[in-house]
């Protein structure tokens, strides 16, 4: 019985290693990707979007808490998954933002829709679309 107490904390001690070094190393992935970059304020970002300012703040936002780093790093064209590595953490970050700029808006995304955004730029678009009926 005892064994098999044994096993099973290796086990675990084993995966929780295994995942404290996949978040490292996308960390570092990630560092390397935006080495160039200066960080843009929410101010500065939301000039980027004209007539768009809000949802580009609210999407900015509501990315930032899923980059692995310093989501002030991010720029229109930065693609989720790719340049951002938003689902390299744990896979749900990009549902969290849907429901997080829809709670924020009052608004509904399709997941049809929610699933042809690639950039940053496309999910502005698409919120603010949303936001005034289009």
């Amino acid at each position: 019985m005892e064994y098999a107490w044994l096993v099973a904390l290796g086990t675990v001690a084993i995966a929780v290693a295994l995942a404290l070094a996949h978040r490292q190393s996308v960390r570092r992935k990630f560092a390397i990707l935006m080495t160039d970059r200066t960080p843009l304020s929410e101010a500065d970002f939301a000039l980027l979007f004209p007539g768009a300012e809000e949802s580009a703040a609210a999407v900015r936002q509501a990315i930032a808490i899923a980059v692995p780093g310093d989501g002030g790093l991010m720029r229109p064209l930065d693609r989720l998954a790719k340049d951002l590595m938003v689902d390299a953490m744990d896979g749900l970050n990009t549902n969290v933002i849907i429901a997080t700029l829809e709670r924020r808006f009052s608004i509904s995304i399709p997941d049809a829709r929610a699933s042809e955004v690639r950039t940053v730029q496309e999910l502005v678009e698409l919120v603010q679309s949303l936001r005034v009926g289009i």
